[in-house]
């Protein structure tokens, strides 16, 4: 039986409120570094993180009008605080050559997109291509590994290397939505997050269609850094795995109170 005193209540709008107060903290501080980048894929991690939160009735609140109305604020205000800094010149210059440059078509970033359809298009399924890739494409073995492999072993084997990490990231969710506790399951969905994210714009960069950006492709771009974030995500999700069953089930909330385990222990 259940104790009613002990009756589990997901928190209001006074608890989403502190939750978003600890989302912004540490993406205003990492965005002060400077880390845009980074910044932004902890903003859409941790949106998303609270978005299954709220999916899962840990708020009381209107689920469709609180998650629409989070995403609604936090992608158009920064977007118009940014634009309004640079129509008031108030942005840093490099910060300004980079966003003329990515209009421009004679630009560097412009150059690089024309060079990364140009070797997609001398790419063949199986097997080398003429160009020699090692000589003309910048950061060849980590932000473009994925057209290096595809010049050198064929678009076959770069779409074969997606659709394994595809099936990870795939599995990674899983895992973290099958959890049962808490903390397990947000580690597991803020990794698998990171994952998909670094995936997709990595990817989309390869192909010529997201702009010029610091990427890598989780597990096999080259640097000391991307090596050691992949393989440490990798070690949450399987250290989570692992204790996945190291808090019981609760029969209506689906977690079982502090409480209500004293209570359980006590009687042993």
């Amino acid at each position: 039986m259940i104790d009613k005193k002990h009756k589990y209540h997901g928190w209001g709008y006074k608890g989403l409120i502190r939750a978003i107060l600890w989302l912004i903290a540490p993406v205003i501080l990492v965005y002060s570094l400077p880390a845009l980048r980074t910044a932004c894929v902890m903003l859409v991690t941790m949106l998303t993180m609270l978005t299954i939160a709220i999916k899962k009735d840990w708020f009381t609140v209107r689920k469709k009008r609180t998650i629409c109305g989070i995403w609604a604020v936090f992608l158009t205000a920064p977007i118009a605080a940014f634009l309004g800094m640079y129509l008031r010149n108030r942005l840093a210059e490099y910060q300004i050559a980079r966003i003329q440059a990515m209009f421009s078509s004679g630009s560097e970033t412009d150059y690089l997109t024309k060079m990364l359809h140009s070797l997609w298009r001398q790419n063949k399924l199986i097997g080398k291509s003429k160009s020699d890739v090692t000589g003309i494409l910048p950061a060849f073995n980590a932000d473009y590994i994925l057209t290096y492999l595809s010049s050198v072993y064929g678009i076959i084997a770069a779409i074969l290397l997606c659709c394994v990490l595809a099936v990870l990231i795939f599995a990674i969710f899983n895992t973290a939505l099958r959890q049962k506790n808490q903390l397990g399951m947000m580690m597991g969905c803020g990794c698998g997050i990171v994952f998909l994210i670094s995936f997709l714009i990595n990817v989309l960069e390869n192909l010529g269609v997201f702009p010029q950006s610091i990427t890598f492709l989780p597990f096999f771009s080259a640097g000391g850094s991307c090596i050691i974030i992949s393989y440490g995500l990798m070690g949450i999700v399987l250290s989570t795995y692992r204790y996945k069953n190291i808090y019981p089930r609760h029969p209506e909330t689906g977690f079982m109170s502090i409480n209500s385990k004293v209570k359980k222990y006590r009687n042993i």
